[in-house]
């Protein structure tokens, strides 16, 4: 009910939207990114993981196993997938 002296609450109709503080959006970014970063670091190791596989059967086909590759290869792999990742990590900071 309204009268002269009181006038009509105006309801918001949506255009108005409250601020949100400077803090909690920096927190949610940062979050977003954090999720983001986890979410690629773990889909690259599942691709190094599945590339290593094939490997494996590879030399499986040829009659060889994992124990006959020698340390220069165990070393090239590691450095190989070591590199792979600080690039990808180096790649999104810059």
């Amino acid at each position: 009910m309204t009268s002269r002296a009181i006038p009509a609450i105006a309801l918001s109709t949506g255009r108005v939207r409250p601020r949100e503080h400077p803090l909690a959006v920096a927190i949610r970014a940062n979050r977003a990114a954090f999720r983001s970063m986890l979410a690629r670091a773990a889909s690259r190791r599942r691709l190094a993981r599945r590339i290593a596989h094939l490997d494996d059967r590879m030399l499986a086909d040829t009659g060889l196993t994992t124990e006959h590759r020698g340390l220069g290869d165990r070393l090239i792999r590691h450095f190989a997938m070591v590199s792979e990742m600080l690039t990808g990590l180096n790649a999104r900071r810059g």
